[in-house]
């Protein structure tokens, strides 16, 4: 407590920090952004902002890209983003954080926020920095509990094989994230045959973003594969899971009107999903009961916005699609 209360009254926080600080804790600011890009905190001012972050309830996105370069000293690396960490779990309204350009080593700390499930945090940027097999282990632990992470960028650090590995096999039952980079991490053929497992039918559907590129040791075949899988997501491939989750997925795709900024999938195939879904909803059925109320009139509509490759894909798995009345 010592340590923490010498920080807080260190006479050396700038006079912005403290001006945005309070800013953030005045209500009648309406702060919902705040851009703090190359402004190089240190430890005490990361905790004096975190104080100010955990008590502000409109503040959704945080940019720190590059603030922290400089300061990081060995003990530092891994200790810096604690406070941070903490914070978010208390925060209501934050959805966007930037850490990229950072050289951070350890980001364990915000794996286990994300973990505990107490934040609103929905895109996380840590691209460009020096985070290794540790983080990832973090971070994949997170993403088998958390579904409210949309955006995980992790291009250009040092997971290295296993950590891929790691995080390709959380990813499985995940139906929250829909972008995730891992390119110029090292990755090869066992974060390229986790991906492949992870992305079959009876896996994951939802990500429709990933990027592996510069990653010369994965082999050229199977990111292809990888590739066509995930562009079979973006096509709407949850469609053909028997396991109830189709109903769930196209009912969330409703509620938000197909924000293809968000999930990514294509306008015209979304909003034939949006019809489809919001006819049942007219008629008086719960679209979350039964996978047949919809699917016959819908995939006539999935087709037609389909390239011939990925009608062939979505008819060799299920034969029947053809003969939907």
């Amino acid at each position: 407590m010592a340590f923490r209360n010498s920080l807080v009254d260190d006479r050396r926080i700038p006079t912005w920090l403290r001006d945005n600080c309070s800013r953030l804790k005045d209500e009648g600011e309406n702060v919902r952004n705040l851009n703090l890009n190359i402004r190089r905190l240190n430890a005490a001012m990361i905790l004096v902002l975190s104080e100010a972050l955990k008590d502000s309830t409109r503040i959704e996105t945080v940019n720190m890209t590059s603030s922290l370069s400089s300061t990081q000293r060995h003990q530092d690396a891994s200790r810096i983003l604690i406070p941070l960490a903490y914070a978010l779990r208390r925060h209501v309204s934050m959805k966007t954080i930037y850490l990229s350009y950072n050289q951070l080593v350890d980001a364990t700390s915000l794996g286990v926020t994300l973990e505990l499930n107490r934040s609103s945090l929905t895109a996380l940027y840590l691209d460009h920095n020096r985070l290794n097999v540790d983080t990832a282990v973090a971070l994949a632990r997170a993403l088998r509990k958390n579904n409210k992470l949309s955006i995980l960028q992790l291009n250009s650090n040092k997971l290295g094989d296993e950590g891929g590995r790691i995080i390709a096999e959380a990813l499985r039952n995940n139906t929250g994230l829909k972008t995730l980079g891992l390119a110029r991490n090292s990755l090869k053929s066992k974060t390229a045959h986790s991906l492949l497992k992870t992305l079959d039918f009876h896996g994951n559907v939802s990500l429709v973003s990933l990027s592996l590129s510069d990653n010369p040791d994965i082999p050229i075949l199977s990111e292809r594969l990888i590739s066509y899988l995930v562009r079979a997501n973006r096509a709407g491939r949850y469609l053909l899971r028997n396991d109830g989750s189709a109903n769930i997925i196209c009912k969330r795709y409703c509620e938000s009107h197909i924000d293809s900024e968000s999930c990514s999938i294509d306008r015209s195939i979304g909003f034939s999903i949006d019809n489809a879904c919001q006819h049942n909803t007219i008629s008086g059925r719960d679209i979350t009961k039964g996978v047949n109320d919809y699917r016959p009139k819908l995939w006539p509509l999935v087709f037609e916005g389909l390239e011939p490759d990925m009608i062939y894909l979505f008819v060799r798995e299920n034969p029947r699609l053809i003969y939907s009345e």
